[in-house]
């Protein structure tokens, strides 16, 4: 499933987003990718994504270390005032990583995901930059 997310994104050039690569110093394979995409400049908005690849990777703070850095960076190098996600629902260490970092639920989308046979809801999160 994370390959197939990852290959739906278009991390090529663009004005509209920035994506960054997680690292491990001494390491030869990336950790994951953060990625902010289809900001807009005149509202000051985009839209956030965090990977962290491996499993055993996930629940050490490389994605809170890596959320926090790409939300200063889409404040004080960008100006971005709103930044948006939408994660699954069941993804309930991702949401826990989001509201620790204040992230709020502006909506639900239901079954707006369909992956592997089975419809899943979608929860909608926002936070304001400072």
């Amino acid at each position: 499933m994370e390959a197939e997310w990852l290959a739906s994104l278009d991390v090529g050039a663009s004005p509209a987003a920035v994506t960054f690569a997680i690292d491990i110093a001494d390491e030869p394979e990336l950790v994951g990718i953060c990625m902010l995409r289809s900001i807009d400049w005149i509202s000051r908005r985009a839209d956030l994504g965090v990977f962290i690849g491996a499993g055993a990777r996930r629940g050490i703070g490389i994605g809170d270390g890596a959320l926090r850095l790409l939300l200063d960076y889409a404040a004080s190098a960008l100006g971005l005032r709103k930044i948006c996600l939408q994660v699954r629902v069941d993804n309930l260490p991702a949401i826990s990583l989001y509201a620790r970092n204040g992230f709020e639920q502006e909506g639900l989308l239901r079954e707006h995901f369909y992956c592997r046979g089975i419809r899943h809801d979608i929860l909608v999160m926002a936070r304001f930059l400072e």
